[in-house]
């Protein structure tokens, strides 16, 4: 490892232990994958015809110096390509020096020096770059003639057949996009299935990475783009290679491995016995409030429908819930929270939004500044962005963010949502006064999230959190959707999906929508559908939909989001006024009790096993824990044996099996 890297690991494991000391979170869960020990890697690096070939779990990686190609020769005799050749020629390589862990060479036409070796049983190839914003696109992966499937993290996870011709399109699918590891994906990885084999893609610290695809023959190769930034402190690049069985979820049991092995996977558990009050989102669906379902008389109708278990949400508007629908709510057993997010600044004489509001000399001392100097334009162009680092360097700054969160849960709140914190879009800010890069704005946020879960004791939520946020938070709403590029034109046509407008029940969240079918098919097509986020981070977090997708938005797919949704053991997020409770209460409340003693049984406990149990991936299984709960479902047309289509059965240890077949609610 580089001194610039171990300056970069100090100074995350510096945040990451300073949000984990505030939250009183340090207890760290068993892996779900092979063991962390790297049993089956032999040692012994050797160069062979300008090769370097290294012993690895399964069988041995061969990596050209030349072109950084690298192949498995696996133990069973299978012969694999991980990596085809670099596209453009980086040049003769230097000599390779081989020790005893590992083999390094220099690439000098290129500015490279690269460093191969085993860790715990995977290939790590480490490419430092000495040339400024100088980019290498590389590995180039899903070329081997046995690929069959990709598996990429956008929300919950997809797995994409290579060929399917949906998918190597350029308009619906994903050949001729790009995905950055941090801004895109929940987890910095990748996968691909190749015969009896799979092969999981890792880079440990994405910055300044991204994943691109392109179809080539009609299928779909994947190919990693850094680019090499002083500024960034992205000099360094790394990926790990491991060899693993073909389940479509293979590489995020990889990287639940890696995150146990670097100490980062943090339990629901140990943050339960630090904050009892996360306990209470086990069992409960997540609903964000309007009108009446802010109001005292409001959660009264909730709890005398039999919702058991709920967290309730509300805007920064200028009517939150009052002190006493707050009240009334603990007394129903439910959490609430406010939503807030620490990102955006405006003039607080002009802002239209009370969370872009904020005290001089906030806004406009703490805006980003872009490398041109010019103040970098908040969300939709209002106000601007602001610096976490400018919050972050000072007392001031830090007390700043205190005062606001007290006054937002004056009314006693026990939750907060802070939107974008946990999210992967992270900034270098070029301001002389609070200098940043997108590491240091994390590492700030992992540490003000870290306050707010911690000391505070709020059961803190946030906005499609990125698998690094994990440690500090207890929710996120937004991780378990594979949005697809064509979902925010559709969101920005006012007369189709709904504006903000009436404010008692604004049309973006409570008009129902019908979703054109290219869409339904890249988000929600449960045939596509794998569970990798859960596979990771099930029992590290709760995970949910966005907010303005809620469950009731897409009336045609409500029967295969249930599905989904107890499949997986996650919650529905809901949106909720006066006429929701009335109309569709009695079946939201009937899905709530059947889904509410499952997850408290297995909302802790890891998911360890994801199979199909048809060719055409209609009917699915997933395994919690030690069998603490399986649960299979029929997304089919027909009859997979006793279990009919549109319905899902679910056994508990040591019970028999409950089942829910849903049917689409009521119209509000």
């Amino acid at each position: 490892m580089t001194p610039r890297q171990q300056a970069r690991l100090r100074r995350r494991r510096a945040a990451l232990a300073a949000a984990l000391v505030v939250t009183g979170t340090v207890a760290l869960c068993g892996a779900g994958g092979p063991p962390s020990s790297g049993a089956g890697a032999r040692t012994g690096i050797r160069l062979h015809a300008g090769q370097v070939e290294i012993p690895v779990s399964g069988g041995t990686a061969e990596v050209r110096a030349d072109s950084l190609a690298v192949s498995m020769r696996a133990d069973d005799g299978g012969e694999l390509t991980l990596s085809a050749p670099v596209a453009q020629s980086l040049g003769r390589p230097g000599p390779v020096k081989v020790g005893r862990d590992s083999a390094s060479w220099t690439l000098p036409e290129r500015g490279l020096t690269v460093t191969a070796g085993a860790e715990r049983g995977r290939l790590r190839i480490t490419v430092h770059g000495a040339s400024d914003g100088s980019t290498l696109s590389w590995p180039v992966t899903g070329t081997d003639q046995a690929a069959s499937q990709v598996q990429l993290p956008r929300g919950e996870g997809l797995g994409v057949p290579v060929a399917d011709p949906f998918w190597n399109s350029d308009s619906t699918g994903l050949a001729g996009h790009a995905y950055d590891l941090t801004a895109d994906l929940t987890m910095p990885l990748w996968g691909y299935t190749l015969g009896g084999h799979g092969v999981s893609y890792l880079v440990p610290e994405p910055e300044g990475t991204s994943l691109g695809f392109a179809s080539d023959g009609g299928r779909l190769h994947g190919t990693g783009t850094h680019t090499f930034s002083r500024h960034a402190g992205t000099t360094d690049y790394t990926v790990t290679f491991a060899l693993t069985d073909p389940s479509p979820v293979a590489p995020a049991l990889d990287y639940r491995r890696w995150l146990t092995d670097h100490g980062r996977l943090v339990t629901l558990k140990s943050k339960i016995a630090a904050n009892p009050e996360v306990g209470k989102l086990l069992g409960a669906f997540h609903a964000y409030t309007w009108g009446t379902a802010r109001t005292a008389q409001g959660v009264a109708q909730l709890r005398a429908l039999g919702l058991s278990r709920l967290w309730l949400g509300y805007d920064a508007d200028d009517q939150p819930m009052d002190a006493q629908a707050v009240a009334a709510a603990k007394r129903a057993g439910y959490l609430v929270g406010p939503y807030d997010s620490f990102a955006n600044g405006q003039d607080p004489a002009t802002s239209d939004a009370p969370t872009s509001s904020w005290p001089s000399p906030v806004y406009p001392d703490f805006c980003i500044h872009e490398q041109n100097g010019q103040v970098k334009a908040g969300f939709h162009d209002r106000g601007c962005y602001l610096s976490s680092q400018a919050f972050e360097q000072s007392a001031e700054g830090r007390q700043y963010l205190a005062d606001r969160t007290a006054r937002m849960t004056a009314n006693g709140a026990d939750s907060y949502f802070l939107d974008v914190d946990a999210a992967g879009e992270l900034f270098d800010d070029y301001s002389p006064a609070h200098p940043m890069n997108q590491s240091q704005d994390q590492a700030n946020r992992l540490a003000r999230m870290g306050r707010l879960s911690g000391p505070d004791k709020l059961v803190l939520g946030s906005e499609s959190a990125g698998s690094w946020a994990s440690p500090v938070i207890a929710f996120s709403h937004g991780s378990s959707t594979p949005v697809a590029d064509g979902i925010w034109p559709l969101e920005r046509d006012k007369a189709t999906w709904g504006g903000y407008a009436p404010a008692g029940a604004p049309g973006t969240f409570f008009k129902p929508v019908t979703l054109p079918s290219d869409l339904t098919k890249a988000m929600f097509d449960p045939a596509y559908r794998i569970p990798l986020y859960e596979t990771a981070l099930h029992d590290s977090q709760i995970n949910l939909d966005r907010w303005e997708l809620s469950y009731t938005k897409f009336p045609a797919l409500e029967t295969d989001r249930a599905l989904l949704a107890m499949l997986y053991n996650t919650p529905l997020n809901l949106v909720l006024d006066g006429p929701a409770i009335t109309a569709q209460g009695k079946g939201l409340a009937d899905l709530q009790r059947y889904f509410a003693p499952l997850h408290q049984a297995a909302g802790t406990q890891p998911m360890t096993g994801f199979r199909w149990l048809t060719s055409d991936h209609q009917v699915q299984q997933t395994t919690f824990g030690d069998s603490v709960l399986q649960v299979t479902a029929n997304f089919g047309t027909k009859s997979y044996g006793s279990l009919p289509p549109g319905c899902v059965d679910a056994r508990l240890k040591g019970g028999s099996p409950q089942r829910l077949c849903p049917t689409a609610l009521p119209a509000r």
